[in-house]
């Protein structure tokens, strides 16, 4: 199976979902930090799986007025704490 890497990016963007605060694009699919957690703890029942997420660095512009540093540090927590290891995506083979 032949993929581009735009497509291979979009794919890991969608194996945990998305995290957006009060978004405007209705075709983005906004999840909170505990339904994040919730699929990342479902995927840890397959072998040799992995999850991912998106969380874009606007959100973290102080000038917002969004919890979004807050999210984002529970986010890398809950998921850490479920067991996973952090891997730059350019090198996991």
């Amino acid at each position: 199976m032949t993929a581009t890497l735009g497509a291979f990016t979009e794919e890991l963007k969608r194996m945990l979902g998305t995290k957006a605060i009060d978004i405007d694009a209705p075709s983005c699919t906004a999840y909170t930090v505990q339904q994040m957690l919730t699929n990342a703890q479902y995927a840890l029942v397959v072998r040799d799986g992995f999850a991912s997420f998106f969380f874009h660095p606007y959100w973290l512009e102080p000038g917002l007025g969004v919890p979004a540093m807050s999210d984002f540090e529970s986010l890398v927590s809950g998921i850490t704490q479920l067991g996973y290891t952090w891997v730059d995506a350019t090198t996991a083979q």
